[in-house]
């Protein structure tokens, strides 16, 4: 409601019915600008932009490792599948070969795995078993593991010597 004193200052101020309240500068800073909320705006953008890039970086890197866990697991069953074999059964496989993990681990990935076996024979009677996995992640990144062994024919005994 208005009081007599601004009816009265309106009244001789304006030549018509038109009655404008006068306003404190209190109330006049109730609402915020355009420009605080584009500001505002702005703000909440950089820090969602932010949080997004952290997580997808968050994703990446346990993917990452998830797969060099899965591809180590890989490479140490296969390399104790060999452990268990003769040596006249590994012998055979010199050179360089592709082999398949029998793994039910593989069965609800979507990423494809190359395993290549590569078997030297740097001394007689010594076989040098290299394994590598190949893999490539979601954003088209291709990594390596690889896992070396040696084998001898009759065991560790022939290149442990003893002196007294």
């Amino acid at each position: 409601m208005l009081k007599v004193e601004q009816m009265k200052s309106i009244a001789k101020n304006h030549t018509g019915f038109i009655f404008v309240p006068a306003v404190s500068q209190k109330a006049r800073r109730v609402g915020y600008t355009l420009i605080e909320l584009m500001v505002g705006v702005m703000i909440l953008g950089i820090v969602l932009a932010t949080a997004f890039t952290g997580m997808k970086q968050g994703f990446f890197l346990l993917e990452n490792a998830r797969d060099n866990t899965l591809v180590s697991q890989l490479l140490q069953g296969e390399m104790e599948n060999l452990r268990t074999t003769d040596w006249d059964s590994i012998d055979v496989l010199k050179g360089t070969t592709d082999f398949s993990p029998n793994s039910s681990m593989l069965a609800n990935q979507n990423t494809i795995y190359t395993c290549q076996r590569i078997i030297t024979a740097p001394k007689v009677g010594q076989l040098e078993v290299v394994l590598n996995i190949t893999w490539s992640d979601s954003r088209g990144i291709a990594h390596t593991n690889n896992f070396i062994s040696y084998f001898t024919k009759d065991g560790l005994n022939d290149f442990y010597t003893r002196t007294f």
